[in-house]
């Protein structure tokens, strides 16, 4: 992608109806970095609105651990949050 480093993705049925056979709140995130490809299946509950935002916030996360050399285990961030 013309010399960049990192590269985020995201996908998910946010509603109001299921897409394509996936229920509402089935969501993807895609992430590149240096040290490798990575694929976040996640489960997010709420208004199509709110699946949307915490979306790109739980990107952002990973994004943001990838950037510092961590792990962006999930569950760490929906545990502290309730469900998603």
């Amino acid at each position: 992608l013309g010399g960049s480093t990192y590269g985020l993705s995201t996908t998910c049925a946010a509603g109001p109806a299921p897409t394509d056979g996936k229920p509402v709140g089935t969501a993807y995130v895609g992430l590149s970095a240096p040290d490798g490809d990575r694929a976040y299946a996640l489960r997010l509950c709420g208004s199509r609105g709110h699946i949307r935002v915490r979306l790109a916030k739980l990107a952002l996360f990973f994004l943001l651990k990838a950037v510092r050399g961590e792990d962006g285990d999930p569950q760490l961030l929906l545990n502290s949050h309730g469900q998603g």
